[in-house]
């Protein structure tokens, strides 16, 4: 990388020495060597002050000071409000299916949540080749955006039980299900939903603490529940790919932005982010697209 270089920061940030990394699951390096632990890596100040850096990254900031194994480049003409989404959400999302779940052509796939994650994870659904895709939401306006990801079939869950809906639409539940809000009770549906062998794949960041409760009996017909962390990615080699996706007209990520904000908008921005409606409002901070 050079100074001028379009790249995208991930916090799966890897050391590339360690056990995980060298075993080909870099996600889950824990190197603290290639991290910024707060109140001991005080690189940033203002005002004298040390500035903690979110996700060793940072957050809502014009410029930012980070490990060289954070960056990937990206091509010149990928545009930025592009470039920027597949960072963090639609790398997790489509991760999971992809690399998580290795979901075949052909199968069927639930998620729980259409938010700009889940909807990353139908999208992903869509281009691994599933057969029946069912998006399950209590936002109408995001069940139809899931439509346009490739959703073959949608739930609105605030009117009905999503996991009868899914055994009707299946005759019996689905190969694999992916929860995408980080709620006890989606992600205990999520594994209801399943068929004998099925996989439930929890992306959503359960609170911690939270316990999950599944029936025992449910797993002696081989039915599995794991958990995905951003994706299980590589990101410097998964997230061109991506954006190659999005070149050819495969992946979605248009669909995904719902307005362009300034900084001194936040608030505002979290206001609607709370109520719910929209997906993703880009930061602009006046640089070239």
């Amino acid at each position: 990388m050079k100074p001028g270089d379009r790249v995208i920061t991930c916090l799966s940030v890897f050391c590339g020495t360690c056990e995980y990394c060298n075993t080909g699951r870099p996600q889950l390096c824990n190197n603290a060597d290639v991290k910024m632990p707060p109140g001991k890596a005080q690189r940033l100040f203002w005002q004298g002050k040390p500035v903690v850096q979110f996700a060793n990254l940072s957050s809502f900031a014009e410029q930012l000071l980070t490990h060289e194994n954070a960056v990937v480049k990206v091509a010149d003409d990928i545009p930025l409000n592009i470039g920027c989404l597949v960072g963090c959400g639609v790398m997790t999302g489509a991760g999971a299916v992809m690399n998580t779940a290795k979901v075949p052509a052909g199968a069927t796939v639930a998620v729980f949540g259409c938010g700009g994650i889940g909807l990353s994870a139908v999208n992903g659904a869509a281009i691994a080749g599933a057969d029946r895709i069912i998006a399950i939401d209590v936002v109408s306006s995001k069940l139809d955006v899931a439509k346009l990801m490739g959703a073959t079939d949608v739930i609105n869950a605030s009117n009905v039980d999503p996991v009868e809906a899914i055994k009707d639409l299946t005759g019996g539940g689905v190969e694999y299900s992916f929860e995408a809000i980080g709620l006890k009770k989606t992600a205990e549906q999520s594994f209801q939903c399943l068929r004998a062998g099925g996989t439930a794949t929890i992306i959503g960041m359960v609170p911690y603490g939270m316990k999950i409760e599944l029936h025992g009996y449910d797993f002696l017909r081989e039915r599995k529940i794991q958990g995905s962390s951003m994706g299980s990615n590589r990101f410097r080699v998964d997230m061109p790919k991506l954006l190659n996706a999005w070149k050819k007209g495969d992946l979605k990520l248009d669909h995904l932005i719902s307005s362009h904000i300034k900084l001194e908008e936040i608030n505002e921005g979290y206001v609607k982010l709370k109520g719910g409606e929209v997906l993703r409002q880009l930061i602009d901070f006046g640089v070239a697209k």
